[in-house]
């Protein structure tokens, strides 16, 4: 039962303490959205590909979530299709290339 405790509440405090000693003035709004080079350039993978992602949302709710998002291509494809999706609203296509 220790272990067990210790494996779900110390990532927690961990990732809590990031977040109290970190630089919180960052407003999700303004945050960063610009590609992260994750995917070869389409022409370099004429497969057809489906790729999930995920990374930590921002402020105090990346403690405990991440947000998650799909990237598909084609075969042949000149460029991706990305699928997000937002509790506050309807999925919302974007392309990523």
């Amino acid at each position: 039962m220790i272990i067990l405790f210790f494996l779900l509440v110390t990532p927690i405090a961990a990732s809590a303490m990031k977040y109290l000693l970190g630089d919180r003035s960052v407003h999700w709004q303004t945050a960063d959205r610009s590609s992260a080079g994750l995917l070869p350039p389409p022409a370099e993978h004429p497969d057809a590909m489906v790729r999930i992602f995920a990374a930590r949302t921002v402020r105090w709710r990346g403690i405990f979530a991440v947000h998650s998002w799909i990237v598909v291509k084609e075969a042949n494809a000149a460029s991706y299709s990305r699928y997000d999706y937002t509790a506050w609203g309807e999925p919302i296509p974007s392309m990523a290339s």
